[in-house]
């Protein structure tokens, strides 16, 4: 008797969640971080924004001892440590974001593979990996630096976003000349030398001229 061969095993989209707290330059930071990973593997992104009640979001890191106490609902973290409710990757950045990063991996029971994006100045051995910009000279095993920052823009993007706003983008067609006895109609400058700037020597001989005969 042949046993029958088991179904393919379908593997399961990497669970990646982005955080930070909403404010724009930082969300794109971690979205395009996610974004970019989802290219490479299958991925279901989560972007989670966190907020802090009163002024717990100003306190240092370690002295928001008891941070899922102070988030605010709107969070969305998961209140108890079930591993199956936390992400395998924690990409977040800013530091509304640190006394969450660095617990997040306990809560997960190990789970959560977490990166922080910029320098957390605190010490990078809190993180799984740091990405921070080679400007922070940022140096050790668990730290990638990189040129500028993550960012959203793709050459996919650019398409897209060029075919919406092609006509607002494209050059108008150059307008014709008109003119009597020879002269240039007024305020329309000869194609040929549209949009090229003026020589600075040109305009310094100028002045130099007027200068000196006054």
């Amino acid at each position: 008797m042949t046993k029958a061969n088991p179904p393919p095993s379908k593997t399961s989209p990497l669970k990646v969640w982005a955080v930070s707290d909403g404010r724009a330059g930082i969300e794109a930071q971690v979205v395009g971080l996610a974004e970019a990973i989802s290219r490479l593997a299958p991925c279901e992104v989560t972007v989670k924004r966190v907020g802090w009640q009163g002024n717990i979001g100003r306190l240092p890191w370690w002295l928001n001892l008891l941070p899922k106490r102070w988030l605010t609902p709107e969070s969305g973290l998961p209140a108890g440590r079930n591993p199956d409710d936390w992400p395998d990757l924690w990409i977040a950045a800013g530091r509304a974001t640190l006394p969450l990063s660095i617990r997040a991996k306990r809560w997960s029971g190990g789970k959560s593979f977490v990166v922080q994006i910029q320098d957390p100045r605190v010490p990078p051995h809190m993180f799984d990996l740091v990405i921070p910009p080679k400007h922070d000279r940022m140096s050790g095993d668990n730290i990638l630096p990189i040129t500028g920052s993550p960012h959203r823009v793709t050459q996919q993007r650019l398409a897209a976003e060029y075919e919406a706003f092609q006509d607002l983008i494209e050059p108008p067609t150059p307008a014709a000349r008109g003119g009597a006895g020879g002269r240039q109609v007024q305020g329309v400058r000869p194609l040929q030398r549209a949009g090229r700037p003026r020589s600075p020597i040109r305009s310094r001989s100028r002045w130099s001229r007027t200068a000196a005969a006054s």
